[in-house]
């Protein structure tokens, strides 16, 4: 018989010595993890919410009355309204009616960003603008002169509006600052050939190679020109140079905007749509598995036709009812009889819906606050503060928002008794949500695959514009081949 060996202290004492190391290390990179997700889910609240603004905003102006636009800026440069009459636009959304204007104002008091359309009251778009910047015709709406009574030109560039939004967010349990800027450039239709002279070719290549006007040299996530086709029978009065310069012109936005569109796919294929079978327990989500969202999210990423996507917006809408009615039903089934019946166009149904909306979002928030406080040393965590606190009609103040220090604004009487209803509404209904149902592995992994679905659609909303771009240039592109092949 061998003689057996024992383990000496010294082994065990290594042994535990590497294993607390690569334990700890596994810890760190778990802790980092976590602080990059609190990092990447509020720099994802924010590139949502200056997405949709800009997207609203480029569809009013794009369809704006010759002659309406009204900017009044602040006198601290921190503020603006922007008013003007606009064409509403007809069922397909992208053609305008002319029969009638509706008047949209525009109210940008930093941070907070609304708009208010005659009969349909206001509307929140963004919360956490630092910066939103205009320009046309080489001025910027807070330079002096602004861009109210901009003349108009023979090749039509003064039509053109650039909005950049910058958004900002203190990231829950740090001090980190997440961060989003983005821009669109638009041309006011009705401008656009109301100023433009019929009788020659309006040069659209020296509009695309137009640097947008008062815009910084920083760094940016997107941008976007909208534009409309080349008029084939414009084209054939350009001589060979014109049409040389042309198409150069056009093949590099559509280089960009291909580019984009591949920023864009890694973006969308950086959503994670899976679901961990309710393993609640697994924080590195080592196991996961496809979900229906999932199939649609490829789709997305692997389509490369506006219409192709477009289609599956539709099944990713289809799907975000679904799960909203799902989470809505289990909210309020136990303090709201009869929710079910109700009439979605009711009064009572949107405000109930407004507060789900914003406690699930301060849910959201908390729970990424947690998660970064538990790798801070005792004496370094703060509180979270909850965004419930920005609605008690007790402690509103005209013209200052809460926050230490408090932020303050330009705000009229009607405006501050308007916030105040809203925070009483908000006051009186914030006890009828019961989200209990989503600290269940079953309710945690609804909530996060329709968070994922609303996220993947934002952008594959984006892609879509992006795709109907580059279908315009590839267009635009046949019809200069088309011209140089009849040109002298």
């Amino acid at each position: 018989m061998g003689k057996r060996r024992g383990v000496t202290l010294v082994e065990v004492m290594v042994g535990i010595l590497l294993s607390g190391v690569v334990l700890g290390a596994g810890y760190q990179i778990w802790s980092a993890t976590r602080r990059d997700v609190a990092l990447a889910s509020t720099r994802q609240m924010l590139a949502s919410q200056v997405r949709r603004a800009l997207d609203v905003m480029a569809k009013d102006f794009q369809a704006m009355k010759a002659g309406t636009l009204e900017v009044t800026p602040g006198a601290d440069g921190e503020s603006a309204t922007i008013k003007f009459e606009r064409f509403p636009l007809k069922n397909e959304g992208t053609s305008i009616g002319v029969d009638n204007t509706e008047l949209v104002i525009y109210q940008y008091r930093k941070p907070r960003l609304t708009r208010t359309v005659r009969g349909q009251g206001e509307r929140p778009l963004a919360w956490h603008l630092d910066s939103l910047e205009l320009a046309r015709g080489g001025r910027g709406a807070f330079e002096p002169g602004g861009i109210n009574d901009i003349p108009p030109d023979q090749d039509g560039r003064n039509a053109r509006m650039d909005i950049l939004m910058t958004a900002s967010s203190l990231v829950p349990g740090s001090k980190r600052i997440a961060t989003f800027s983005a821009h669109v450039s638009v041309f006011m239709r009705e401008e656009y050939y109301a100023t433009a002279n019929k009788s020659r070719f309006i040069a659209m290549s020296r509009l695309v190679a137009t640097n947008p006007a008062n815009l910084r040299d920083q760094d940016r996530d997107d941008s976007m020109l909208t534009m409309g086709l080349l008029d084939p029978e414009a084209l054939a009065r350009l001589s060979r140079e014109q049409l040389n310069e042309l198409y150069r012109k056009e093949t590099e936005a559509l280089a960009q905007t291909r580019q984009q569109i591949e920023e864009l796919n890694s973006n969308i294929s950086d959503i994670d749509t899976r679901t961990t079978g309710r393993l609640s327990w697994n924080p590195a989500n080592w196991f996961s598995w496809p979900t229906e969202i999932t199939d649609i999210q490829r789709d997305i990423q692997r389509h490369t036709t506006s219409a192709a996507v477009a289609s599956d917006i539709k099944k990713l809408d289809e799907k975000i009812a679904q799960y909203e009615q799902d989470n809505l039903r289990d909210s309020f089934s136990r303090t709201v009889p009869g929710f079910q019946n109700l009439d979605r166009n009711s009064q009572q149904y949107k405000d109930l819906k407004e507060v789900y909306d914003l406690m699930v979002r301060d849910r959201t928030m908390r729970k990424a606050h947690e998660m970064a406080q538990r790798d801070l040393p005792a004496d370094q965590r703060t509180a979270y503060r909850s965004l419930l606190e920005d609605f008690n009609p007790a402690s509103l103040v005209r013209g200052q928002l809460p926050g230490n220090p408090p932020t303050t604004f330009n705000e009229t009487e009607e405006q501050f008794q308007a916030r105040r209803a809203k925070a009483q509404m908000i006051q009186d209904n914030k006890g009828k949500v019961d989200l209990s149902w989503m600290d269940s592995d079953e309710g945690a992994d609804r909530v996060k695959i329709y968070t994922a679905a609303k996220d993947l659609k934002d952008l594959a909303e984006t892609k879509k514009a992006y795709l109907e771009s580059k279908e315009t240039h590839e267009t635009n592109l046949t019809n200069i081949r088309n011209a140089q092949n009849r040109a002298p």
